[in-house]
């Protein structure tokens, strides 16, 4: 799934964030069906913007910034 949102919109989905270029507002999400083994492997190795938490839907997710700004969100859905 690929997620284009407004600057105003990642803002809130993203406290805090400070986007490193204007253009940069693509949430590339992807699903996993163990997104706590992808979260393990690469905490402490890359920019975390989002810890693992579970939604209001449901899904275990944490997203992080890509080495070109680009945030990555990796989710596993409710079984």
């Amino acid at each position: 799934m690929i997620a284009f949102q407004t600057d105003r919109k990642l803002r809130e989905d993203f406290p805090g964030l400070r986007p490193s270029k204007p253009t940069n507002n693509v949430n590339l999400i992807f699903r996993s069906n163990n997104v706590k083994a992808i979260y393990d492997k690469v905490k402490g190795r890359t920019e975390i913007i989002k810890e693992l938490q579970t939604t209001f839907y449901g899904a275990s997710e944490f997203s992080l910034r890509d080495p070109n700004g680009y945030i990555l969100t990796f989710a596993q859905l409710a079984d």
